[in-house]
């Protein structure tokens, strides 16, 4: 998996896409809301992540990121950060993530979640 771009590795299964999307943080963090978005906004399936372009996580389209939710019982996520999109489409959110992605930080009736966002050491790819 080692030779695979970060955006590769971001579409394989969700457990496969975790694994290798793992690294060490290496940014301090940043405090945002995040939400979820459907294939209506980005048809792409997998742990990619959509940003506000004009918002605090603008910076990190291109790159690799790491979910820490607020909620001490859910691990951390990764997601690879395929776009920024216009404010008002993700308000009130800073940062979408695919559905998939986001059940791993909240109850499936959760609209969105507080969480700290580090970008991680990018693969070689």
């Amino acid at each position: 998996m080692s030779q695979l771009s970060d955006f590769e590795l971001a579409r394989l299964p969700f457990r496969e896409a975790q694994d290798g999307l793992f690294a060490a943080t290496d940014s301090r963090p940043i405090f945002a809301r995040l939400g979820w978005h459907g294939q209506e906004l980005d048809p792409r399936l997998g742990s990619y992540a959509l940003v506000a372009a004009h918002g605090p996580c603008a910076g990190l389209v291109g790159r690799r990121i790491r979910v820490q939710p607020s909620a001490r019982n859910r691990k951390p996520v990764f997601a690879y950060v395929i776009l920024a999109v216009e404010d008002a489409i993700l308000d009130p959110v800073d940062i979408t993530l695919t559905r998939r992605v986001f059940m791993e930080l909240a109850l499936a009736s959760a609209t969105y979640v507080q969480a700290i966002v580090e970008t991680v050491v990018q693969s070689g790819g």
